[in-house]
Parts: C-alpha cells; structure tokens; sequence
C-alpha cells in the first residue's frame, strides 16, 4: 500500500523512446523453412494464451509463403492478387516509421482467427485470410504496432506499452498527412 501510494503521489515522468533505435535493434534471421510453437497458457500477473503455430515456408509461384500443412499451393495461388495488395498497405504502414520494417514482414494464408505473429528470429508472420476481411489501414497500423512491440521486448506490459502507444500515434499522424481529407 505504501509503495502504490508513493507511485500515485510521485508518478515518474513517462519514457522517451528512440523509435529508429529501437526499430533497429530488432534482429532477424533468414526466414526459416518451418514455424512450429505448440499452443500455451502463460499464467504471470495476467493471462497471456496463444495459439499453437505449424507453418512451413513455400514458394508460391514466385511468392514466399508460409502455410499449414492442410493448405495446398492451389489454394495459396487464390491470394497472390491479395497478397500484393496486401504487401502495399504493409508498405504504407511500414513507411510510417524510421526504418526498412518490410524485411521483417512475412505473409501466410492461415486460419483467419490470427491477424499476425510474431515468431523469434523470423519476424513478423502477417496473415493474408485476415486482411481479406476488408480491415482499414488503422487497423494494420495498430497490429504492426502490437507485433513490432513484442519482437522488440518481447511481451506488453506497463513497460512496453509507451512504444507501442509511439509507433501508433506517429502511424496515424504518417497515414493523416499522406490521405488528407
């Protein structure tokens, strides 16, 4: 009770963070052939679930894909339209912060519950099933957000979050002067 009252009485001034810096401190290997992670609960103050992963990576007709053992390359070649479509509205997004961010963007045709991922030493796993929802370019923004701030830290918590609340507050502000209404 002491130290949560001296929190409330004395708050500390919120961190600064560099994005650029940040941005570029998130390492990533080569995409690697196969993403398996089983599924979990992770039990700490709160509960963090995710869902199981089993993604191999193909090349569909030129485009580097990850998908489910259950999808065949014909029903991943019924997104290559998408997918392109996709990649520019990453490309938008991306373009909003300081760094090449697109090195890190993966697509996949998987289950439309899983907008995205990230997996360590892979980057970020963007799912096309979801984007075909007709989701708007905030909504991408805050996902690219949510999932730069977990391969940047890990994890969200009280911590994190300023980053996270950062790189959306300069998305909108990039996405507003580049589409005035």
């Amino acid at each position: 009770m002491k130290r949560a009252k001296q929190k409330v009485t004395s708050p500390q001034q919120p961190r600064v963070f560099d994005i650029a810096k940040e941005l570029d401190s998130i390492s990533v290997m080569p995409a690697p052939n196969e993403v398996k992670r089983k599924a979990g609960v992770l039990l700490q103050p709160n509960v963090k679930m995710h869902a199981g992963t089993n993604l191999k990576l193909c090349n569909v007709s030129g485009e580097q894909i990850y998908l489910p053992p259950d999808t065949s390359m014909g029903q991943a070649e019924k997104h290559l339209t998408t997918i392109s479509e996709f990649r520019e509205v990453l490309r938008r997004v991306f373009n909003a912060w300081p760094c090449d961010m697109l090195r890190i963007a993966h697509m996949s045709v998987e289950p439309s519950f899983r907008d995205a991922h990230h997996e360590r030493n892979c980057g970020i796993i963007f799912n096309v099933l979801a984007f075909e929802q007709n989701k708007s370019d905030a909504y991408w923004i805050w996902t690219a957000a949510r999932e730069l701030t977990y391969a940047r830290y890990g994890r969200l918590n009280d911590m994190t979050l300023g980053f996270m609340r950062d790189l959306i507050v300069l998305g909108f502000r990039k996405n507003a002067e580049n589409n005035p209404s």
